[in-house]
């Protein structure tokens, strides 16, 4: 290995990086059965240095997964713009021939398929 790899790679940062992501892979392996439940978040709640005593089943200390932020920005976004559900409906009214037409359905048949394991069974 050259020496500039070998120094990219034994850096004390880095090392210590791996050492708690070790950490918290084994708190969830142990304790949440595997689960994603302690995170890097969990007590550096976005700082380089952890906090000393992280909170502990208060609201704010459940971490925020990427996927809840870019929902959050999505929704956020979304609520401002487009029609409303009211416009939706009626567009949708309109759609199937009013609600008299909608009055008029007395059975629906749906057709489908259920997956158990490899078996696929119609429906």
């Amino acid at each position: 290995m050259c020496r500039a790899r070998l120094r990219k790679t034994t850096k004390k940062p880095k090392q210590t990086a791996r050492k708690m992501m070790e950490m918290m892979f084994t708190i969830n392996q142990e304790n949440f059965e595997g689960h994603r439940e302690v995170t890097c978040y969990s007590c550096h709640r976005g700082s380089t240095n952890p906090v000393g005593m992280p909170p502990v089943m208060t609201a704010e200390s459940r971490p925020t997964t990427d996927e809840e932020v870019i929902h959050e920005r999505w929704w956020t976004r979304r609520k401002n713009s487009g029609p409303s559900a009211d416009q939706l409906f009626e567009k949708y009214l309109k759609a199937v021939g009013g609600a008299g037409a909608v009055d008029r359905v007395t059975s629906r048949v749906m057709k489908g398929t259920i997956t158990f394991g490899d078996r696929n069974i119609p429906m």
